[in-house]
C-alpha cells in the first residue's frame, strides 16, 4: 500500500461500505460496525498527517502508515466477504 494513496484507499473503503448489502436490503450490524472502524482509522490517519504537516518528529510514522495501509486492506477484504454473503443470500431467497 503506497502511503501517498492512503487517503484515496480510505475513500474507496468508505464507498464500498456504503454499497455492501444493498442487494439484500438494509446493511447489517456487522457493516455498521465496520463503517465505524473505517471512520476511526481514517481519523487516526488524518491526525498523523496533521502532526507531519506541523513538522512533529515521529520516528514511528512509517510503521504507523504501514499499519493504516494494512487496515484498509483488511477492511476491503471484510467488506467483500460481506458483499458476497449478501449476494448469496439474495440469490438463495430468489431461488427458493
Amino acid at each position: 500500500m503506497n502511503e501517498n494513496r492512503l487517503r484515496d484507499a480510505f475513500g474507496l473503503a468508505r464507498s464500498l461500505s456504503e454499497g455492501v448489502g444493498a442487494a439484500a436490503g438494509v446493511p447489517g450490524v456487522a457493516i455498521a460496525a465496520l463503517r465505524r472502524e473505517i471512520a476511526s482509522a481514517e481519523e487516526g490517519y488524518r491526525y498523523m498527517l496533521e502532526y507531519a504537516a506541523r513538522g512533529a518528529e515521529d520516528p514511528g510514522r512509517a510503521d504507523m502508515a504501514r499499519r493504516f495501509g494494512m487496515s484498509v486492506l483488511e477492511f476491503t477484504d471484510r467488506l467483500e466477504r460481506e458483499n458476497l454473503t449478501a449476494i448469496s443470500f439474495s440469490v438463495a431467497s430468489t431461488c427458493a
